[in-house]
């Protein structure tokens, strides 16, 4: 039985080091989306990275976004760098970070292309751990995380073993607790995401640019189930400059182009270009 464990243990430990070291040459070339869910958000943080002198238009957004405007078709005046919702609006504060890192943004236009529902997205998603820990709890990133990020973490021990290049490299979410939960809120707008909105807002500002927040493409069965109530909370938060034209921005298709979600496209060729007519 002993001489068992043993040649286990060092299967194991064997096992570990060359799966880390396959997920570290992934991560080092920047191959890892093609081994995790929704890895295009990796081709948009490596977008971030990079010098984009001929674009007016940089687009931040979720996976509705995503396929209005994929990331690897638009790289020219319009600059598509959208992900996913789970990443939050602090997801959203960090890509524009590293961007702003790597490009001018005076006189630049931000846009974020953006589904109702995802301004009420919170750490508490049980997605937070791989669309926001893994791609941004990490040294490229750290400079800009405040205490508004790292204090919902409850778990800094889970929060780190999320950099392990064989947790970076699957679609891993630990089942145990690892961020503190939000307050309980009364509003559509999630106090995190109204947070990192303002941070974004006074990023692009101080830069030079211009932020300018849009609706993604909505089923008609939705229209005017969101309106109201986003009306209201942008009021009560104070959010009306950074709001301003989003809700009149909202274009309408007919249920049947969506997806059972009633949230994505069933085809993204069913969009005509520049949808939104940046």
């Amino acid at each position: 039985m002993k001489p068992f464990l043993i040649q286990s243990a060092k299967f194991l430990i064997l096992a570990f080091v060359v799966l880390n070291a396959v997920g570290w040459f992934l991560i080092q070339f920047n191959l890892q989306g093609h081994a995790v869910e929704n890895g295009f958000i990796y081709d948009s943080i490596a977008k971030a990275r990079k010098s984009w002198p001929e674009t007016e238009i940089f687009l931040l957004g979720d996976s509705v976004a995503t396929q209005m405007y994929p990331p690897k078709e638009y790289s020219a005046r319009i600059n598509s760098l959208s992900m996913v919702n789970p990443c939050t609006m602090a997801g959203q504060f960090f890509l524009l970070d590293r961007l702003a890192e790597s490009n001018s943004l005076k006189g630049k236009t931000i846009v974020l292309a953006i589904t109702p529902a995802t301004f009420g997205m919170d750490f508490s998603h049980d997605a937070t751990f791989h669309y926001v820990l893994k791609p941004f709890y990490n040294d490229e990133f750290s400079p800009w995380q405040d205490n508004e990020f790292i204090n919902r973490i409850q778990s800094k021990i889970i929060a780190s073993l999320s950099q392990l290049p064989i947790i970076r490299c699957s679609n891993i979410i630990p089942p145990t607790t690892y961020l503190n939960p939000a307050a309980p809120g009364d509003f559509f707008i999630s106090e995190i995401n109204r947070e990192f909105l303002l941070k974004i807002r006074d990023l692009v500002q101080q830069c030079g640019g211009t932020f300018v927040i849009k609706c993604t493409l909505q089923p008609d069965s939705k229209r005017g189930t969101f309106e109201e109530k986003m009306n209201a909370d942008i009021r009560a938060l104070n959010l009306g400059e950074i709001f301003d034209g989003y809700i009149d921005s909202s274009l309408f298709l007919s249920d049947s182009l969506f997806g059972s979600d009633k949230v994505h496209l069933q085809n993204a060729d069913d969009i005509q270009k520049n949808v939104l007519r940046l």
